[in-house]
């Protein structure tokens, strides 16, 4: 510590070999004031306060005064009339009406600090030239603000600038910055000009600012802006065409492996349909040839028992018919999966004109009048999955075989529609109908609305009693 001053106001200002140092009392701490903040140097020989509540600081490199209230510095030097820079440690004071005096290396200076007016003059700013490695860039003398464009690689640039301050031109400062390099403005500095390598490819403004001689800063600026052009490779339109051109290239090939694994896939699928339907075929054929035949004999020799054994007892008459009905039933049901499997019937055409001959010969006799309408020679190009032709024959016979058994009506009506990809199947008829709420747990119910769900369809039953029954399937064909 080599110097102390307690302010009127109670603040304890300390001078050490550091800076200039501020106690605060409430937090016990200390802020801490160096070159960095305007001091002329950070050796602290002596602190005077003056009337005004200002501190006159004396260093190794000039005397300066202290705002306070702003924590700005004003800084004299021997250009000032102080017998030298720098002065000596502990060695000040201050006299009974009010004048200050500081000992320095050559004397020491006294003088009342109520006479020292600050110089307020704003020397004009310039910015003198623009050096790249070290040749001027055209510009006119004097100028405040101006503007250059430069190749990506012109990028060693040179600034140089003067504040016209006659006064004392050394005491003169500069701080600078160019935006899009620095964040902030340089320290203080007497050198006036400024260097920049490297730049990257950019628009730039470099900005100057100076203090007068006594240190006071101004309020202008000096401005140059620089645009450093990036290389043909950097381009956006270089980019664009690169983009395009990787882009289109990529598209071709992306195109052709598609276009050539779409062919592969179409001709596996192609040999894969062709393959399968050889298989159903000779599926189909099997089934027929051996199961139905099978079947048939199994149902004809059951009437032979029944014909040529004169005394059966009931017993076993009961089981020589179930044997006839379900060998007659397992039939019907083998010649239903056999025209499911066969691929020469893959349309809604036959799936309908199946439907309407199973009701033609199921309703044949019953007293039922039924009839099929809306079956157009158009459905053979409607091509069929084996799900989809067998859940439908399925659905409606169900259908039908529950009119014949609970309806007790006169007309049954099996319609067909197409609209666009959408089918609509219906069945009514003119029964006595049912309440839907007390008859759903059959397994007939359930098992035609589980095979609509399976085709991501759906089926509406209308009912009422005295009403009818109307059965509707609508669902997209795929």
């Amino acid at each position: 510590v080599f110097a102390y001053c307690e302010t009127n106001d109670g603040e304890f200002w300390i001078g050490t070999g550091g800076g200039l140092n501020r106690f605060n009392r409430d937090t016990q701490t200390f802020d801490v004031f160096t070159e960095k903040d305007g001091l002329p140097n950070s050796v602290i020989c002596g602190i005077l306060e003056a009337s005004d509540g200002s501190l006159f600081i004396s260093t190794n490199k000039g005397l300066c005064r202290f705002n306070r209230k702003e924590n700005k510095f004003y800084t004299f030097s021997i250009s000032d009339g102080l017998q030298s820079n720098m002065f000596l440690q502990r060695s000040f004071g201050i006299t009974n009406n009010g004048e200050m005096m500081f000992g320095g290396i050559n004397g020491f200076n006294i003088f009342d600090p109520a006479k020292i007016e600050l110089n307020n003059y704003s020397p004009p700013l310039y910015i003198t030239s623009v050096d790249l490695f070290g040749k001027k860039i055209d510009k006119k003398p004097n100028e405040t603000e101006a503007a250059a464009e430069l190749d990506y690689d012109e990028n060693f640039l040179t600034f140089h600038f003067t504040a016209i301050d006659y006064a004392n031109p050394s005491s003169v400062h500069y701080s600078y910055k160019l935006d899009g390099i620095d964040k902030k403005w340089s320290e203080p500095t007497a050198v006036n000009f400024a260097e920049y390598k490297n730049l990257p490819p950019g628009d730039y403004r470099f900005l100057v600012k100076a203090t007068n001689s006594d240190g006071v800063w101004t309020n202008s600026t000096a401005q140059f802006e620089i645009s450093v052009a990036p290389p043909f490779w950097s381009t956006w339109w270089f980019y664009a065409i690169t983009f395009f051109v990787i882009g289109f290239a990529a598209f071709t090939i992306h195109r052709y492996q598609v276009a050539a694994e779409i062919k592969k896939t179409e001709e596996i699928e192609r040999i894969r349909a062709v393959e399968n339907e050889k298989i159903r075929k000779k599926a189909a054929a099997d089934f027929h040839d051996e199961l139905g035949h099978r079947l048939t004999k199994i149902s004809l020799f059951s009437e032979i028992i029944k014909r040529n054994i004169e005394e059966i007892s009931p017993e076993y008459l009961k089981y020589v018919n179930k044997i006839s009905d379900i060998s007659g039933s397992l039939s019907n049901g083998m010649r239903d999966f056999v025209w499911t499997l066969d691929p020469e019937k893959d349309t809604l055409y036959e799936v309908a004109v199946r439907l309407k001959d199973f009701g033609d010969e199921l309703f044949h006799k019953t007293g039922i009048a039924f009839r099929a309408k809306g079956i157009s020679e158009e459905f053979e190009m409607v091509k069929l999955s084996m799900d989809w032709r067998r859940h439908l024959t399925l659905i409606f016979k169900e259908a039908m075989n529950n009119c014949v058994k609970y309806s007790k009506s006169s007309n049954v009506t099996l319609s067909f529609e197409m609209k666009q990809d959408k089918l609509f199947m219906t069945l009514s008829d003119d029964g006595e109908g049912f309440i839907l709420s007390k008859d759903t747990k059959g397994r007939g119910l359930k098992n035609i609305k589980r095979r609509a769900e399976d085709l991501h369809g759906k089926l509406e039953i209308l009912s009422n009693t005295g009403e009818g029954t109307v059965i509707q399937f609508n669902g997209v064909l795929v």
